[in-house]
């Protein structure tokens, strides 16, 4: 929800409860007016005083419903989700790679970034040397 949907609620709810007071005091007038009228006239007065009334009765129910919309959309914007420790891998392994690229170390293979010794890289065939260096070598 956003703080917009809020602001509109509650001025629909301030229009809707000034229509509602004024409404009502128009009910009031008329109602006022049947009772002072001439007999003839009572009956058109007590009608508007009725119609005014249950636009009064309307416009108050409006402005409770958006004053509770108001209120439900402010509460929902004051929740905040929060992620799971799921939501994201941070790359402290290698942090100065370009690429992203992160070694696995799997069973059996020496420790990362010792490189092999001399004996061991002399004991490979020249042809597949360069699998096997990691430019560490001297």
């Amino acid at each position: 929800m956003s703080k917009s949907v809020v602001d509109d609620h509650t001025q629909a709810a301030k229009t809707h409860q000034a229509l509602s007071d004024e409404c009502s005091g128009l009910a009031e007038c008329f109602g006022s007016m049947s009772k002072a009228a001439a007999k003839n006239d009572s009956p058109v007065y007590a009608k508007a005083a009725g119609h005014f009334g249950k636009m009064a009765a309307t416009h108050k129910a409006a402005a409770l419903y958006h004053g509770a919309a108001a209120k439900a959309a402010d509460d929902e914007l004051g929740k905040t989700l929060r992620p799971d420790s799921i939501s994201g891998v941070p790359r402290t392994d290698a942090p100065d790679s370009a690429f992203g690229i992160r070694a696995v170390p799997r069973p059996g293979q020496p420790e990362l970034g010792t490189g092999l010794d001399k004996a061991t890289l002399d004991s490979i065939s020249p042809m597949f040397r360069h699998l096997v260096e990691t430019g560490d070598e001297v």
